[in-house]
């Protein structure tokens, strides 16, 4: 039986309930790299996301089905009088900031401060500092500036 691949999510719950649809219609499918998407799921659009796969010979008919569920969510979605904000580039930078104080330089940041002070220890600590207000300097200005659509 050959495989082939329906869609790509790039978030793997997604994925597993669009094989629930399918499933449920009584087709055959099956969720590749999921085990990458659940070690490491900040890496998983670095990998291509998640892979829906079918049997070749159900491929049309589960696009169909997976085309008249997209159809019905996006009918469902929201109501009309709620306001869909863009997604501000500050919360970006903001992102790219909690990861750099999630890793181990953070760390090794922290434990320069109670060792023996060295000019490498101190600005590695200065450099985490700065990442610190930089991130919070990004969260506030997207909190106190509406987003432009």
């Amino acid at each position: 039986m050959t495989l082939a691949v329906v869609a790509r999510f790039s978030d793997l719950n997604e994925a597993h309930v669009a094989c629930a649809a399918l499933r449920s219609a009584g087709l055959q499918a099956v969720v590749l790299d999921g085990a990458i998407a659940s070690v490491e799921p900040l890496s998983q659009r670095a990998f291509g996301g998640s892979r829906l796969c079918v049997p070749l010979t159900d491929l049309p008919v589960a696009r169909e089905i997976l085309r008249e569920a997209q159809a019905a969510a996006a009918a469902e979605a929201l109501p009309s009088d709620i306001e869909i904000r863009p997604h501000h580039p500050a919360w970006t930078l903001a992102s790219l900031f909690t990861a750099v104080l999630a890793s181990s330089p953070a760390g090794w940041a922290v434990d320069a401060v109670r060792r023996r002070p060295d000019p490498i220890r101190i600005t590695g600590a200065v450099l985490i500092l700065g990442c610190i207000a930089v991130w919070l300097l990004a969260v506030v200005s997207a909190q106190m500036q509406p987003a432009s659509y």
